[in-house]
């Protein structure tokens, strides 16, 4: 696998990333991506991250604090486009996500949500230190990353 990069969504990359698909068996896992660009308009508190791998779009992901709640960043999006899939990419991103947030101050609390079903998304967060807690009232399974907690081990 050639090196992964974050970028920012733009006028120049956004349709590429609106066109990109998940798997057939996930498309119930996760948002289709021009719903997400056309969604995060609204939402100026959040930063749309597009993945970059071999020179070429390969994934797209959102997250943010919104302004009502300060304590804590929420990984809206996360997907890695169907044919990119189990090489790698993912948890490339997932680590270079991980390190950009480490760079937001006094930032203790990353969380993020996924359907129950979706075992991979679970096996990846949980591996990068995501801990699955209780489902929340819209179905998904809640997972919290402890950024101090994170920063200590590493120390």
């Amino acid at each position: 696998m050639s090196k992964v990069v974050l970028v920012e969504l733009s006028a120049e990359n956004w349709e590429a990333v609106a066109r990109m698909q998940v798997q057939a068996d996930q498309m119930n896992f996760v948002v289709d991506n021009l719903w997400t660009i056309a969604e995060t308009q609204f939402y100026p508190w959040a930063r749309r991250r597009v993945i970059l791998a071999h020179g070429r779009i390969v994934g797209f992901a959102v997250y943010g604090m919104h302004p009502d709640d300060q304590s804590e960043l929420w990984l809206h999006r996360f997907m890695v486009a169907a044919e990119e899939q189990r090489a790698g990419v993912g948890r490339a991103a997932l680590r270079l996500l991980i390190e950009e947030w480490k760079k937001t101050p006094d930032l203790r609390i990353v969380k993020l949500s996924y359907e129950p079903d979706n075992t991979v998304a679970e096996r990846l967060y949980s591996s990068e230190g995501f801990i699955p807690g209780e489902l929340a009232e819209w179905g998904e399974r809640i997972a919290t990353l402890d950024l101090k907690k994170l920063l200590a081990d590493q120390s």
